[in-house]
């Protein structure tokens, strides 16, 4: 794992035959309790968000509605999609 990462602690309650297998699991990859959870929390799809990424979720956020999507029918459905962009292409 990355060491260079901040880390913070965590308690949780766990069942105690799961936190058993985990331990003997990790003991077997020769790892930590900690870097074993770890390494499974990444497994299982953790991505920690880039700065890009995170300014693109705040924007999103912070933007007002696009508006609302018409689901009737799939042309309803696609006009209610594309339809700006219809009608300036249809203005040119």
């Amino acid at each position: 794992m990355n060491t260079t990462m901040p880390k913070s602690s965590a308690s949780i309650n766990i069942d105690a035959g799961m936190l058993g297998q985990i331990q003997e699991e990790a003991g077997r990859a020769n790892k930590t309790l900690s870097d074993y959870l770890e390494s499974l929390l990444y497994r299982l799809g953790y991505r920690p968000y880039n700065k890009e990424t995170i300014q693109a979720c705040r924007e999103a956020r912070e933007e007002p509605s696009a508006g609302v999507v018409d689901t009737s029918s799939m042309e309803a459905f696609v006009s209610s999609i594309l339809g700006e962009e219809r009608e300036e292409d249809e203005a040119h």
